[in-house]
Formats: C-alpha cells, sequence, structure tokens
C-alpha cells in the first residue's frame, strides 16, 4: 500500500512539473502578440471584475516530493474580489481618462474560465489560470448589457519560484521546508478586455513598483508572522482567519497603480 501511495505522489508531482513547463512555453509564444497591440487612450466607458479572490492556496512544499502538501480553501466570504476592484477602479483615473462603470454580476460565469475538476482529474495537471476561449460569450454580453468598450479582469495565474521545480498560483501561503521562507503571496495577471470582441487585447502581471531582486518581492507579498509559521490555514483561530483576511484585502494596494500605468501604456 506504501509503495502504491508513493506512486501515486510522485505521479502527481510530475503532472504538475510537465504542466508548469507547457506553462513557460505558453507564455514565452504569447508575450510577442501582446507586446504588438496599442494601449487604448480614449476608451469612453470601462468596467472593472476581480474573479481572484475565491480560493486560498496553502501550500508546504517538503524535502522531497513526497513531503509536498497542497490546500485550497474557499474564502469566497472574505469578500476580497469586491475589495480589489474598489482599488483597481481608484487606481485607474491615473492610467486612463475614461468612466468607471459599476458592474452587479455574477461571477461564477467568469470564473468558468479556470480547470473544471473535469480537467484536474486529466493526465495533465491544470494550474489556475483562466481559458478566455471558455468564456468569451459571457464578456460579450456583459460588455454589450453594460455599454462597455472595454472590461479590466483581475484573475490568477501560476508562475514558477526561480531555482525549484515549485509553482506558486492564485494566492495563499508559501512555506518551504522547517526553516525555509514562509509568505503570504498573490500571483496574478489584468487583463485589458475588448468589449466587442470579448477577448484579452493585452495582459500585465501583477507587480509592485520594489526595486528590490527577490523574486517574492516582485508580487504582492508580506511573510508569515512567526506565530503562523507552523500552523496550516485550517488550524488557525477564526480571529487568525479575520486578520489575514483584512491583510490580503489592502496586500495589492499599491501594485494597482503602477500595473494599470503598464496596461494602458502606449507600444514603444
Amino acid at each position: 500500500m506504501t509503495k502504491a501511495l508513493d506512486s501515486a505522489l510522485l505521479f502527481a508531482a510530475l503532472r504538475r512539473f510537465t504542466a508548469g513547463l507547457l506553462l513557460l512555453l505558453a507564455a514565452g509564444m504569447a508575450a510577442p502578440a501582446a507586446a504588438q497591440d496599442d494601449a487604448p487612450q480614449a476608451a469612453k466607458r470601462i468596467g472593472v471584475i476581480s474573479i481572484l479572490g475565491d480560493l486560498l492556496y496553502d501550500d508546504r512544499v517538503g524535502l522531497t516530493v513526497f513531503g509536498n502538501k497542497l490546500q485550497r480553501h474557499d474564502v469566497s466570504a472574505w469578500g476580497l474580489d469586491d475589495a480589489w476592484e474598489g482599488m483597481i477602479e481608484a487606481a485607474l483615473p491615473g492610467a486612463i481618462d475614461a468612466e468607471i462603470v459599476p458592474l452587479t454580476i455574477d461571477r461564477a460565469l467568469l470564473r468558468a474560465a479556470y480547470p473544471t475538476a473535469e480537467d484536474e482529474d486529466g493526465w495533465l495537471a491544470q494550474y489556475r489560470t483562466p481559458k478566455f476561449k471558455r468564456i468569451t460569450g459571457a464578456l460579450q454580453t456583459i460588455a454589450r448589457d453594460n455599454r462597455l468598450d472595454l472590461i479590466i479582469l483581475l484573475a490568477s495565474d501560476a508562475t514558477d519560484l526561480a531555482g525549484t521545480n515549485q509553482y506558486l498560483e492564485s494566492f495563499g501561503a508559501y512555506r518551504s521546508g522547517k526553516r525555509g521562507p514562509a509568505w503570504f503571496y498573490i500571483v496574478a495577471q489584468l487583463h485589458l478586455i475588448d468589449g466587442a470582441a470579448g477577448e484579452p487585447t493585452r495582459s500585465k502581471w501583477l507587480e509592485t513598483a520594489t526595486r528590490e531582486k527577490t523574486q517574492f518581492a516582485r508580487w504582492p507579498s508580506q511573510r508569515v508572522p512567526d506565530e503562523l509559521l507552523d500552523r496550516r490555514f485550517d488550524e488557525y483561530a477564526d480571529e487568525e482567519k479575520a486578520a489575514l483576511a483584512e491583510r490580503f484585502k489592502a496586500m495589492p494596494d499599491t501594485a494597482f497603480a503602477p500595473t494599470l500605468t503598464k496596461l494602458f501604456a502606449p507600444k514603444k
């Protein structure tokens, strides 16, 4: 039974590693096309949507693949998407002169862009990155019903950790080993959606403006406090979870303005 369990864990690790390679290849091929697009400078009506804030990732990395443990927790009740949409709307006037249109939508329609349960059961592991062809029609409907020229969509993404075979997905907590780094983090992209086409014309990583070279400094992130280092999210007390919700609400605040500036910057 132990051999069977070890084989299953190794197979799962190989699936995630293979998916990571394909994710890097896809990102490399997509980047040149995105760079060719001119950023709109005179859009009249823009809507802002976040589909990032429902699942928290609790990722612990062991000394071997058999020590890796990933848990996902539904935290949609925290209201992160509402908070992040408000921050984007507040930062948007610094990037483009446009009318911001308040939206009331069912985010589940757009979360259909993420991997499904069937995807997760497939041979190739699926990271939580959006497949826009699944929601083109939904985005077109939102744009048409609200008379939008553009939609700014904040969505989960995934990135490799330099020097390792590990990936960060979406937002959550990452811990490497007993004495390794421990961070709360957000890995996401802002996508500029053409309302008529229902497809992204530009995408930019949600990044801070720091000049630090460490990888976690690139993303909105904070070190995990000492009192939480040895516990998983499901072991936190209710007040600790509430404090973490507020921490995540505020975490990307300084990243939205520089990322929006890049999103709307004219082509060089």
